[in-house]
């Protein structure tokens, strides 16, 4: 079954195409950017909360965020 994973380049495309800045998302969202590009690069998996948080900045859906294809 192909369950919703966070990451695989979603948070990074979603935001440079946003043409927004790691800072940026940060004064944004209330996150730290260094937590951000952990996140993006998928070094830590985030938190519900962190989601939530990261989506309402960038103005998109928490279930944008989640790639749902079969692996």
């Amino acid at each position: 079954m192909g369950g919703g994973a966070v990451g695989k380049g979603i948070f990074k495309k979603i935001r440079l195409n946003s043409n927004i800045t790691l800072r940026q998302l940060e004064a944004m969202s209330g996150i730290g950017h260094s937590t951000i590009s952990r996140i993006e690069n998928e070094e830590i998996s985030p938190t519900l909360y962190e989601i939530e948080k990261i989506a309402h900045a960038l103005k998109i859906s928490p279930y944008e965020l989640f790639d749902f294809t079969r692996t």
